[in-house]
C-alpha cells in the first residue's frame, strides 16, 4: 500500500504536510512492550534491578524532568513496565503520534541518544513513511487520480460495450471487434 492508499484507509485529512507528518509517525506493525523493555535495558534507559527498584538513565533524569516530561515518562512506564498495554498501537494515527512524542522526549533526555529513535522504531519493522515528503505525497495523489481515471474509463467501456458483446450468444469476431472499436470512443 502506498502513502495515498494508507492515508485514505485511515481517513486522514488536512494539508499534504499534515498528512505526511502523521504518516511519518506510523509503524509497520504494533510494538510489543516486551521488545520495548528489552530495548530500554539494552540501551541503559530503564530496567528492573534485582531488588525490584528501577535503574537506568531515565530513572536518573526523572526527578529533574519537567512535569510534562514526567507525565510522558509515566505514560511510557505504565505501558511498558506496568502491563497496561498489550501492544503499542503505533499503526493508529492518534497513538502513533503519542508514542512519537514520547520517544522524541526520551531521546532528548538521554545523554547518548544517537540512533535511539531509529532503534526504537526498528522493533516492529520501522516506519514505512519515515522519509516521505509532501512533494512525494502530492505526486502519489496525482498518480492515483490518473490511474483511477483510467480504471474508470476501462470499467465504463467494458460495461457499456465490450461485456454486452461478449455475452451475446450470437456474437462473432466482427461483432466483438466492433464493440472494442466502439469502446475506444467511450468518454472521448
Amino acid at each position: 500500500m502506498n502513502a495515498i492508499e494508507t492515508a485514505n484507509a485511515l481517513h486522514l485529512s488536512g494539508s499534504d504536510a499534515e498528512i505526511v507528518a502523521t504518516l511519518q509517525t506510523l509503524t509497520a506493525g504494533r510494538i510489543d512492550p516486551q521488545d520495548v523493555r528489552r530495548w530500554c535495558r539494552e540501551n541503559g534507559l530503564w530496567y528492573r534491578r534485582p531488588d525490584g527498584t528501577m535503574g537506568g538513565s531515565l530513572q536518573v533524569v526523572y526527578t529533574s524532568a519537567t512535569p510534562q516530561q514526567q507525565a510522558g515518562l509515566d505514560q511510557f512506564f505504565a505501558a511498558v513496565f506496568g502491563d497496561s498495554a498489550v501492544s503499542l498501537r503505533t499503526t493508529e494515527p492518534i497513538y502513533a503520534a503519542q508514542v512519537w512524542q514520547i520517544v522524541q522526549m526520551i531521546a532528548s533526555l538521554s545523554p547518548e541518544s544517537a540512533g535511539l529513535v531509529d532503534s526504537f522504531y526498528s522493533l516492529d519493522g520501522g516506519r514505512p513513511w519515515k522519509d516521505l515528503t509532501a512533494a512525494q505525497y502530492a505526486q502519489q495523489r496525482t498518480d492515483s487520480e490518473r490511474l483511477a481515471a483510467a480504471d474508470q474509463w476501462y470499467a465504463q467501456a467494458m460495461n457499456e460495450t465490450i461485456s454486452p458483446a461478449l455475452t451475446d450468444p450470437a456474437r462473432t469476431v466482427d461483432t466483438v471487434r466492433a464493440a472494442v472499436a466502439a469502446a475506444a470512443a467511450v468518454g472521448t
